[in-house]
């Protein structure tokens, strides 16, 4: 649709990452695949959009994952090398896709595994505003699907929750996931430094 632009990784095969963005309101400025980040040759390695806000002149850093189900080592070798990937990144980042990791919604944070608190060294996690399986099997209680943020972000307003609508599930009852909708507004700070010379920002910073 007019507006949007897919993104496409290089790795995992037939089952590659993609970021889609709205160019309307966010201008591209560099994408790449994130190179050695896997922990096997079939998985996949995340996928980064470097973009510029139109209306404040922020720029942040957009990156997606798909981290090891089936093998926690290397989930949380993955974990950790993301996680000092983006240690070096200058900008705002958010981090969002299925992380995998074994987090229960009924235990909460401390039932988080080693992956999850690895990451946590580095990035913040903000959990949904109530705490959700996000799968669409009801056996599962893990919230695979999560969003963290890092650098200047972790002093933006962001909020999270859980779209849990059976309509996502479709005929991929065991293996569907529900989406995460993120609401984030950077500092007025920040978007007074960023915004262009003259340029006030609008009341639209609000993604």
């Amino acid at each position: 649709p007019s507006g949007r632009e897919w993104f496409l990784g290089e790795s995992g095969r037939g089952m590659r990452l993609m970021l889609v963005v709205d160019t309307e309101r966010l201008e591209v400025l560099r994408f790449e695949e994130i190179p050695d980040i896997r922990g096997s040759v079939g998985a996949r390695n995340p996928v980064s959009v470097l973009a510029r806000d139109r209306v404040t002149g922020t720029e942040l850093r957009i990156v997606g994952v798909h981290l090891f189900r089936t093998d926690a080592d290397q989930r949380e070798l993955e974990a950790t090398r993301l996680r000092d990937y983006l240690a070096s990144v200058a900008e705002p980042v958010i981090v969002v896709g299925d992380f995998n990791m074994d987090c229960s919604a009924s235990g909460g944070p401390e039932s988080c595994d080693a992956a999850h608190r690895a990451f946590s060294q580095g990035l913040t996690w903000v959990p949904s505003t109530k705490l959700h399986d996000t799968t669409c099997a009801a056996s599962v209680d893990d919230m695979l699907d999560l969003v963290f943020v890092g650098g200047d972000a972790v002093d933006w307003d962001v909020s999270t929750f859980t779209l849990r609508d059976e309509a996502f599930c479709g005929k991929m009852e065991s293996g569907a996931h529900f989406p995460i909708v993120v609401d984030l507004e950077p500092s007025a700070q920040q978007i007074t430094e960023r915004s262009a010379p003259g340029q006030l920002p609008g009341p639209s910073s609000r993604w």
